[in-house]
């Protein structure tokens, strides 16, 4: 992958969720979850990038996105788990109380 700023990452994320580009959206988070293995001079924040997608996707109720990205944290290690775990029960209550697509 070229260089590629956190915030520039966010945003193609959010770009997909929004136009709801479902293939374009896990393609390009599978790409960039798994470049993270790659040497490079710097590493992508990527527990900022999960926090931050995450909690986009449960404040537009996009549910299957939810469970999806909760796949994804099953599969990371401890310690990311660990400091993630607010943050997927924050999402929740957002889901919740979201004002978007209120039934």
């Amino acid at each position: 992958m070229t260089h590629l700023t956190t915030d520039k990452i966010i945003s193609t994320l959010r770009y997909y969720i929004e136009n709801e580009m479902w293939d374009e959206l896990q393609h390009y988070y599978e790409q960039i979850f798994l470049s993270q293995h790659e040497k490079r001079e710097y590493r992508l924040n990527y527990e900022y990038i999960f926090q931050n997608i995450y909690l986009f996707v449960s404040n537009k109720k996009k549910e299957d996105l939810m469970r999806w990205m909760e796949q994804i944290y099953e599969g990371m290690g401890v310690v990311e788990k660990i400091a993630l775990k607010p943050t997927l029960i924050y999402g929740k209550y957002l889901f919740k109380n979201s004002p978007y697509n209120k039934n």
